[in-house]
């Protein structure tokens, strides 16, 4: 066995368990043993879960880790649909003294600017929520024609993303604030625009120590290079219509005649083009 490696240490029903969680785990019969409070146990359970590990099964190392400290996406551990698995979650993770940064978003089509926004997030704190907008959420807000990438392929994308420690999806009838409710953040990470002035004072006041507004992470936003693109197609449909009236109609009308037509077209285009 290489050095730096890690023999199982015991065997607990059916898991193995790394030498190097024995002694957290004898720990963790004390604290039951005392009767003390649940949250020293999550603590220490989330602890355990975060340690990356390395087991040897037959002549295969097989790295494995937590939620955190491992590059994994670990999907079904970070991705967490229910509301009381995020408070508990959480709670523990403050028992452990980490400090708690929540930020949402669409994340629809996900570019630099959403990595670079995610990482800089990341640095206010120990570990970052992510609440990730349902696609009814953002038909809603942005209109029938997206999302663009479904729910369930945005949050799996975020869970590649190493700042991203826990994910969650908003709910378009979800009660105002609940997920800032439900995670109690230390640090409210948000986009300019996102909350007035007086939001970030009652947000301040009554539900996180303080509201970071970061400035935008690209030049170019997911809304911007999906209206380029139309434009683009809006441009190269309105040429093929216009290719298709000279093959079909030369012979049908005279000069001016397609020429009207050609000049209604740019009009129907160019308005909906502003649209």
């Amino acid at each position: 066995m290489s050095e730096g490696t890690h023999t199982v240490g015991a065997q607990i029903g059916d898991l193995r368990v790394p030498e190097q969680h024995l002694a957290a785990l004898g720990e963790l019969r004390d604290i039951l043993e005392r009767g003390a409070a649940k949250d020293e146990v999550l603590a220490r359970v989330v602890g355990i879960l975060s340690a990356a590990s390395t087991l040897e099964v037959g002549d295969t190392e097989i790295h494995d880790g937590g939620v955190l400290n491992t590059d994994r996406a670990n999907f079904d551990k970070r991705f967490q649909p229910d509301p009381h698995n995020i408070a508990t979650i959480c709670t523990a993770m403050r028992q452990l003294g980490h400090k708690i940064v929540l930020t949402s978003g669409t994340f629809d089509i996900i570019h630099i600017g959403h990595a670079q926004y995610l990482e800089a997030a990341s640095r206010f704190g120990d570990f970052l929520v992510v609440g990730v907008d349902s696609d009814e959420k953002v038909r809603r807000k942005k209109g029938d024609n997206r999302p663009v990438v479904q729910e369930e392929e945005r949050l799996r994308m975020l869970s590649h993303l190493r700042p991203v420690d826990l994910l969650t999806l908003k709910g378009a009838d979800d009660p105002h604030w609940q997920l800032i409710r439900i995670v109690n953040p230390h640090t409210l990470i948000a986009t300019e625009g996102t909350y007035t002035d007086e939001e970030v004072k009652t947000l301040e006041n009554a539900f996180v120590d303080r509201v970071v507004v970061l400035p935008p992470q690209a030049t170019t936003s997911t809304t911007a290079r999906l209206r380029r693109l139309g434009i683009a197609q809006h441009g190269a449909l309105h040429d093929r219509i216009e290719s298709a009236i000279d093959a079909v109609l030369v012979d049908r009308l005279d000069p001016a005649a397609i020429e009207d037509v050609k000049s209604h077209i740019d009009v129907v285009f160019n308005d909906d083009a502003g649209a």
